[in-house]
């Protein structure tokens, strides 16, 4: 399945070097609004990087896996996260940055059709 960018940020895509099966990890503002309903937000993220960070870039992982790989439990997520990809701070950025794009396009977003009109 081919994926799309989500406006100049590229997804991230994990291969297995033995199967070819791709797992890929992104966000859009369906996740968004998902992570947000159970009490993610951008300020959030950013101050439990410093009490939890182990928990965070793993939550972070999970809401990004469910775009493309929807129905993953939060404990596949995580065997995955801690068997294949791990905590490190270039993962940390590229999920901040994968999560914070829909984020902020979703807070400061403008009416994009002007044939509706608020009364």
């Amino acid at each position: 399945m081919a994926t799309k960018k989500t406006k100049d940020v590229e997804p991230l895509v994990f291969v297995n070097g033995e199967t070819g099966e791709e797992i890929t990890i992104e966000f859009n503002r369906m996740i968004v609004l998902q992570m947000e309903k159970e009490g993610y937000s951008g300020e959030r993220i950013a101050s439990e990087i410093d009490n939890a960070p182990i928990s965070t870039v793993a939550d972070l992982f999970y809401y990004g896996m469910l775009m493309h790989q929807p129905g993953t439990t939060k404990e596949e997520a995580y065997d995955f996260f801690f068997e294949n990809v791990g905590v490190d701070e270039k993962i940390f950025s590229r999920l901040a940055e994968l999560f914070t794009k829909p984020y902020e396009d979703m807070m400061t977003a403008q009416r994009k059709n002007s044939l509706w009109t608020v009364k």
